[in-house]
């Protein structure tokens, strides 16, 4: 059976009682012999220890510009301290986790990111990478063996090592290249939220678009949407964006490429 990709956030990290949720989610799914892969970011636990360290922290529409010691605190929060509460937590809800980045097994190339301009403004992320190819082989093994991946958000490049790669980023690309059925994007907010701060069941392009341009779609959500229709266009069937108490009945908000 296709496997399902996960993605979570920071924001949820430190949250037990809704990590169990998806624990015993994802055990139900290999129950039925369907594997997932889970996709991590750290980006409150990277600001919390850069402000412990007095390391500026500076971001762009909600993406995060990395200079050599962001990278530092990204590689020890992202591949280490939070990965392995992950790979903790779900050892003692009975699963079988293997906690890694993207750079390892060969699962991505990246390549620095360009400068670029938006808005009339010169934009320079600095050591974060745009995923330049993804091989899928070591999760197919690992899942292929009944191990649940826990995949953090740091890629390789040739010329610069390690790099910074958003995990919307990552998860949208590994989704695409496993030939997911689903992609879930998890967050705290449990999907977009309209101007009345209510939930919206669907959302395509038009509707994004329109949301950006008025504020109530903004900072991290923006880069996540972009993403999550990307993955559309590139092999995935569906995606939702939702919190880990939604997975069970695909509740939250699913993304539409058309009306």
């Amino acid at each position: 059976m296709e496997p399902v990709l996960v993605k979570i956030g920071g924001d949820l990290i430190e949250k037990d009682e809704q990590l169990s949720i998806l624990a015993e989610w994802i055990k139900e799914q290999q129950e039925e012999n369907r594997p997932v892969v889970l996709v991590h970011g750290a980006g409150k636990q990277i600001d919390s220890l850069s402000n412990q360290l007095g390391i500026a922290i500076t971001k762009y529409n909600g993406r995060r510009i990395t200079d050599d010691a962001t990278r530092e605190i990204l590689v020890q929060v992202v591949a280490g301290t939070v990965n392995k509460r992950l790979v903790t937590l779900f050892r003692g809800h009975g699963l079988n986790p293997v906690g890694m980045t993207a750079a390892d097994g060969m699962l991505t190339t990246s390549k620095r990111r360009p400068t670029s301009i938006e808005n009339g403004q010169t934009i320079d992320f600095g050591l974060v990478g745009d995923i330049h190819q993804a091989n899928p082989k070591i999760l197919k093994i690992l899942i292929g063996e009944g191990f649940v991946p826990v995949v953090g958000c740091v890629s390789w490049s040739e010329d610069h090592g390690l790099l910074n790669i958003n995990a919307d980023t990552l998860a949208s690309a590994l989704a695409s290249a496993l030939g997911c059925e689903t992609l879930y994007l998890v967050t705290g907010a449990g999907g977009v939220l309209n101007q009345s701060h209510s939930r919206i069941a669907k959302l395509n392009p038009q509707l994004f678009n329109q949301g950006s341009k008025d504020g109530w779609i903004s900072e991290g959500m923006i880069p996540k949407l972009q993403h999550g229709f990307e993955a559309l266009e590139h092999n995935v069937n569906e995606v939702i964006i939702c919190a880990p108490s939604d997975l069970a009945l695909k509740q939250g908000t699913q993304l539409q490429l058309t009306h």
